[in-house]
């Protein structure tokens, strides 16, 4: 069938893998704030009490203090805040204290959704996400950040997209780089609404 004969040209690299992420797919939808409320609420769970107590508090530090984030559970905010509990708790799990940078454990991904943080869409993506957390609770910082970010992105895509078509320069890395940061792009978009 042409669905076979796709899944076998795809998986010998002969057409690129056009797939995006699961971690995208599921927080930038319509139910991403239940998926953030599951990956917490699993988080919680797998975390003894001593390290729930510095999840906690590593949590309201990089929140500005407060344990709320206006719009939490929408698109890019909901995947800034999943990067956010995952990194946390990363940290708590190796080192078993409150004490400890999450900035420098966010500083070190060197992928996030499927592409490199060294590629310049990755970069962009991982930049902007990692200052949601600290930026949300403030609309006038949240609304100017997002915009400058969505035109760097904006026209990093455009450049992308010109050296994939115009210089042949096609392949699942590249074009996966493309629809992580349209995906972004489109729902950066949406939240200046």
């Amino acid at each position: 069938t042409v669905q076979e004969l796709f899944s076998v040209a795809r998986d010998a690299s002969i057409i690129p893998d056009i797939s995006l992420d699961p971690v995208l797919t599921t927080f930038l939808s319509l139910d991403s704030s239940a998926a953030l409320q599951h990956q917490y609420a699993f988080l919680q769970r797998s975390l003894s009490r001593e390290q729930q107590t510095a999840f906690s508090l590593n949590l309201t530090g990089e929140l500005g203090g407060s344990s709320r984030v206006t719009y939490g559970g929408v698109g890019v905010v909901a995947l800034a805040l999943s990067m956010l509990f995952d990194q946390i708790a990363q940290q708590v799990r190796a080192q078993g204290s409150t004490e400890g940078d999450v900035s420098s454990e966010r500083s070190k991904a060197k992928m996030i959704f499927g592409i490199s943080t060294s590629s310049r869409i990755g970069w962009i993506i991982h930049s902007y996400l990692g200052l949601i957390p600290g930026i949300a609770n403030n609309q006038e910082k949240m609304s100017e950040t997002t915009e400058l970010y969505d035109n760097w992105l904006k026209l990093e895509l455009l450049d992308h997209y010109e050296r994939m078509t115009t210089k042949k320069r096609m392949s699942s890395v590249s074009m996966q780089q493309w629809l992580a940061g349209a995906a972004v792009h489109l729902h950066m978009r949406i939240h200046q609404v």
